[in-house]
């Protein structure tokens, strides 16, 4: 009797457990949960606030959502460490969008940088601000963003990050 009982057990354990890995996997391929750095995007989210993001392909993306994008590790931010960047290095930022391709960029836009107001936005491009004026760590001193590159759409934030909790 003890012997078909754990010939049994190891099975129903995998039988269990078959339907929770693939439940987490499926997940796993359709959110994310990331950790906001900086101060861009504040007033609405702030440094250390966790956020759940929605994997989506580009063509649900939508003026105003606030996205992941990857982008490549800037030179200025690789040479604040002491040991050298890792060959293709990559970050995610966390921004707005202002306009998706075909849009025309807003008269508004501060176009000192590689962006000017007036131009269409080009194909596979997409234009992303920050909800802080007082960076230029968007679209402003970026240019545009690869369309490709954006990893979700932010759902909500669900945890606030140290400087909200003070």
């Amino acid at each position: 009797m003890t012997l078909q009982v754990l010939q049994v057990l190891p099975a129903a354990l995998v039988v269990a457990a078959v339907p929770a890995v693939a439940a987490l996997a499926w997940l796993r391929a359709r959110v994310v949960v990331a950790t906001v750095h900086g101060m861009s995007m504040e007033p609405a989210l702030s440094d250390g606030d966790l956020i759940l993001v929605r994997r989506v392909p580009f063509s649900r993306v939508r003026r105003d959502d606030v996205v992941v994008v990857e982008q490549d590790v800037p030179r200025a931010a690789r040479d604040e460490e002491s040991r050298p960047p890792a060959p293709g290095a990559r970050a995610y930022v966390v921004k707005r969008v202002a306009a998706l391709p075909g849009d025309t960029v807003p008269a508004d836009f501060p176009g000192a940088g590689p962006v000017r107001p007036g131009e269409i936005v080009p194909a596979g491009r997409l234009l992303l601000l920050a909800d802080n004026p007082a960076t230029r760590a968007d679209s402003r001193g970026h240019g545009y963003y690869l369309a490709g590159d954006v990893t979700g759409v932010m759902v909500r934030r669900i945890a606030a990050g140290a400087a909200r909790r003070r």
